[in-house]
């Protein structure tokens, strides 16, 4: 009952200390995400060289998307004529941190690391851009998609189907939609996770047992790395693991390389970037990864020490008589808003209902989606085809009902492929 207990504590203390950062960081991400469409994104990078690459690291820093929700704007960035090198460096940049999860490290793990992990998002962004951009022979732009017959950034959008505009909410009420509602939703889950572990690392792992395999030297940023590249975690879920990490013993540098290879990458980004981007391309992305991991790991752990960090939050040290009130209202709102995020997350899907009629139906099953941004992407990119007039997508199943006029299965196909998904048969 004791180890339970701890385990308890523990999970309530960090989400204390997390939940006024996070929730200024949601609020923050809203804000962001009506100035910062993937359109605008899309519209607003392209052309070869450092330019490019320069502004496409510099703007996915602040922007809020995990390593799957980077995908599909990724491919649309390549798709609408931006090099390779371009769409590496936001992709790479993008997933490393955030507004949020920016404010979130420096609840939990001190002004250091809340100051190196968007510096270091920068530095890979543009070392694995240019890396990339030097070895493309290409010199043709790729061929950009159809535009949409309206621009969602103005207030409206159009049916494909009619000039006529259908209004859209304001642009603040979808911002409050998206930081308080789509964005929790779409991280709860790892985040839920990445709480629990830390939680489980503070109680069950005594302090130092990591020392001997994760206390420093290459060897053990390379360990780092290859623990965190394959797995799905978003920016924010990788901090109460890092801190997890911490207390058990892991060196300083050892977690941000932690920091940097888990939200970077993970296998679907890895596939995708290999299928979009090719194969060479897909080899200097993650060379870049690790290099960078390494590299930046073992700086700071030259630099500083666990002492010299000025962690906020001990891991172990956390119990009941160290959390006030009003950490207890933090997070009790932080639970409120998690846990109707989790019922959007995970609710059964609602059976779609008949609408007006239409000459076609297409249903597809939609793979490689794990966030709202991806549900986004597709669907945009299925509007877009040619007779589309509709396509709404349920993420939790990955059906796609698209309707229209003389709808073509294998356009519709092509433009799921396109955005780095695939298509059950």
């Amino acid at each position: 009952m004791d180890t339970l207990q701890t385990i308890l504590l523990a999970f309530w203390a960090t989400m204390a200390a997390m939940a006024p950062w996070l929730l200024l960081g949601f609020a923050a991400a809203g804000v962001l995400s009506i100035f910062f469409s993937p359109r605008f994104v899309e519209r607003h990078l392209g052309g070869r060289g450092l330019a490019s690459v320069m502004k496409a690291s510099v703007l996915g820093v602040p922007l809020p998307l995990c390593s799957c929700g980077v995908i599909p704007v990724g491919a649309g960035l390549y798709r609408h004529g931006a090099s390779r090198g371009a769409t590496s460096s936001f992709m790479l940049s993008t997933p490393q941190t955030g507004v949020d999860s920016i404010l979130a490290t420096y609840a939990l793990m001190g002004p250091v690391f809340a100051v190196v992990r968007p510096m270091v998002a920068l530095v890979n962004g543009l070392l694995g851009g240019l890396l990339i951009d030097a070895a493309d022979r290409t010199k043709a732009i790729q061929k950009p998609m159809a535009e949409a017959k309206c621009d969602s950034s103005s207030g409206t959008v159009c049916d494909s189907t009619s000039a006529e505009p259908i209004k859209t909410p304001t642009k603040w009420s979808q911002a409050l939609r998206y930081g308080l509602i789509t964005l929790p939703a779409d991280i709860v889950g790892a985040l839920l996770v990445g709480l629990v572990v830390a939680a489980l690392l503070t109680a069950l792992v005594p302090a130092d047992a990591l020392a001997p395999y994760l206390g420093g030297g290459v060897l053990a940023m390379g360990a780092a790395v290859l623990i965190g590249a394959p797995i799905y975690v978003c920016a924010t879920a990788s901090i109460p693991i890092g801190m997890g990490l911490l207390a058990a013993g892991a060196s300083p540098g050892a977690v941000l390389a932690f920091l940097i290879a888990g939200p970077a990458t993970n296998a679907a980004t890895i596939s995708v970037t290999w299928d979009v981007l090719g194969r060479r391309t897909g080899l200097l992305y993650l060379l870049s990864v690790v290099v960078t991991a390494v590299g930046a790991g073992q700086l700071l752990d030259t630099l500083f020490t666990v002492e010299a960090l000025r962690l906020p939050l001990v891991a172990g040290a956390a119990h009941h008589h160290g959390i006030s009130a009003l950490d207890h209202i933090w997070a009790g709102l932080m639970l409120a808003l998690l846990l109707p995020a989790v019922w959007n997350r995970y609710r059964p899907a609602r059976r779609e209902g008949e609408t007006a009629a239409q000459t076609d139906k297409v249903t597809l099953t939609i793979t490689g989606m794990n966030c709202s941004r991806c549900v986004e992407a597709v669907e945009r990119g299925l509007r877009e085809v040619v007779g589309v007039s509709d396509a709404r997508i349920d993420l939790k199943t990955g059906q796609a009902l698209i309707q229209g006029n003389t709808l073509d299965d294998q356009r519709l196909k092509e433009a799921v492929h396109g955005l780095g998904y695939g298509v059950a048969d």
